[in-house]
């Protein structure tokens, strides 16, 4: 389960139980992340998949962080050698 409270996270499912595809949500807050969440969803039996921008990671030290960005290290190098700026996830997601 994950909770934290500043975080946004992209909601999707992968079948869909109407033939038109409006599946997808940006959520942000304190929510808690249990893979069933949307109320069409439990009726029709699918899941929602659950993206958070920021995950927490087994912390090693107090001094450390254990909030890490849920992109690939590869990824926000790729955009950032693309654009030639310094992105925020935040600003990774917002586009």
């Amino acid at each position: 389960m994950l909770s934290i409270d500043d975080n946004v996270a992209l909601l999707s499912t992968r079948c869909l139980a109407t033939e038109v595809f409006k599946h997808n949500f940006v959520i942000s807050g304190g929510f808690t992340a249990t893979g069933r969440c949307l109320k069409e969803n439990q009726v029709s039996g699918e899941t929602c998949y659950i993206f958070p921008l920021f995950i927490i990671e087994e912390q090693k030290s107090l001094l450390e962080s254990s909030m890490k960005s849920n992109f690939k290290e590869s990824f926000i190098s790729f955009i950032n050698e693309k654009y030639h700026k310094q992105f925020q996830p935040q600003e990774i997601l917002g586009y």
